[in-house]
């Protein structure tokens, strides 16, 4: 359920910005190269122990 509620924050939020016209604060592979930090950093205490 926390993955849906997630989602559908996203999908606000993001038409939201599109509809307001506002930029993205940072460029789309800034945002993915957090996101890939974010989710190895959340996987990583489950790979060292």
């Amino acid at each position: 359920m926390d993955y849906a509620a997630s989602f559908g924050a996203g999908l606000v939020i993001g038409a939201l910005y599109a509809l307001l016209r506002v930029t993205s604060p940072a460029p789309p592979f800034l945002c993915l190269v957090g996101l890939a930090g974010m989710l190895i950093g959340y996987g990583l205490p489950g790979w060292l122990a």
